[in-house]
């Protein structure tokens, strides 16, 4: 324990740019600014010292010793966050309900699960199932202290490495953009779970009944009548708080450009209009043609050509998989943004086996959220 404490302590000051000032056989003093903190070679967490010692790199990194526990308790480094804010409806802002309280928990919890679910197959209505990759998935996804003030549970997805067959590897380091836009399973699920809450958030703010093409998008964003249920569920507790709900990106991989933080009211005219959608959704039926949805990691346009390809990573059969989509030339400019603002495409169209996965001939294509506006 000790000797993993140690290192952990280490690593986590040279990520956040502490140097190392002096290093001997007892330990190593490192140095922020005009913060000074020396991390011994032997330290046990059941002590002061160690508390002492936490103290100094959290008032020198500016953060809560909470924030500091936090990230030195996740296995990997790399994490996206999650702030489920309630609102407060009490005048005083002191407390919030017991009601309120265990219908925030369930939303943080209950959410995740949801698009878990449906980052990798969409369905409008999910019938409680949930598949072994997305219970492994989501024992990567932790639960931070609460923090002073507030109403918040945070919640951290941790990020590691995209696994790729090595004939998608060799592919992608063939195209100018490549490795760099493949984003891990986790991020999938936190990307799938912003997306669809913002899609929802627009559709309220319309305040116009989603017809089918744009249920059919909401679907490919990632919304279910589960994800829609535990929203109005928080929302009509007895004393009726908002909810507030912040997306933190790791740096460690591209994130979203257009992602936004949402908030939703717990008016009347919000709830039932949440309930409406989901009762429309339980009626959406999956198109008849294949298709596909996923972020674009690579294309491919031939100077002179008529026509290019675009790749899209995507979950096809069951699994994680890059499928080469053929589009006009004309299309280059607006591919090349969606895959730079890390935006969900969706691809309408007969998939083929041959040479990897392609779509020839797709019917439709256009970013997820373009049908709502």
């Amino acid at each position: 324990m000790t000797t993993k404490l140690v290192d952990r302590l280490n690593a986590y000051l040279k990520e956040k740019n502490w140097n190392p000032v002096r290093n001997g056989d007892f330990g190593t003093l490192w140095q922020k600014n005009e913060s000074l903190v020396g991390i011994p070679s032997k330290l046990e967490t059941a002590s002061y010292e160690y508390e002492g010692i936490l103290q100094r790199i959290a008032k020198g990194d500016g953060i809560p010793t909470s924030k500091l526990n936090t990230a030195l308790s996740l296995s990997v480094s790399s994490y996206d966050e999650i702030r489920f804010r309630a609102i407060s409806s009490d005048e005083s802002g002191a407390t919030i309900s017991l009601d309120e309280a265990q219908a925030l928990a369930n939303l943080a919890t209950k959410s995740l699960k949801y698009v878990g679910v449906t980052a990798n197959k969409k369905k409008a209505d999910i019938h409680g199932s949930y598949p072994k990759s997305v219970r492994e998935e989501l024992t990567d996804v932790r639960v931070g202290q609460t923090e002073h003030g507030s109403y918040i549970i945070p919640v951290f997805v941790e990020l590691r490495t995209p696994k790729l067959d090595t004939d998608e590897e060799e592919l992608l380091e063939k195209l100018e953009t490549g490795m760099d836009f493949v984003e891990p399973d986790n991020r999938k699920m936190t990307r799938t779970l912003n997306s669809a809450l913002a899609i929802l958030y627009d559709t309220v703010q319309h305040s116009t009944e989603p017809n089918s093409n744009q249920l059919t998008d909401m679907v490919y964003a990632g919304v279910s009548t589960q994800l829609i249920q535990s929203t109005v569920n928080f929302l009509s507790t007895p004393e009726r708080p908002d909810i507030d709900i912040e997306f933190k990106w790791s740096e460690s991989y591209s994130a979203p450009k257009n992602a936004k933080s949402v908030s939703f009211e717990s008016s009347s005219e919000v709830i039932n209009f949440l309930d409406h959608t989901r009762q429309a959704l339980k009626s959406w039926r999956h198109p008849t043609s294949n298709n596909i949805s996923g972020i674009l990691v690579g294309m491919m346009f031939p100077e002179g050509d008529l026509t290019g390809d675009i790749f899209i990573q995507c979950d096809y059969n069951g699994r994680s998989s890059i499928v080469r989509v053929k589009v006009d030339a004309d299309q280059r400019n607006i591919a090349l943004r969606w895959m730079k603002d890390r935006v969900t495409v969706v691809a309408h169209g007969k998939i083929e086996s041959r040479s990897g996965l392609r779509m020839d001939n797709p019917l439709e294509l256009h970013a997820v959220g373009e049908l709502i506006h």
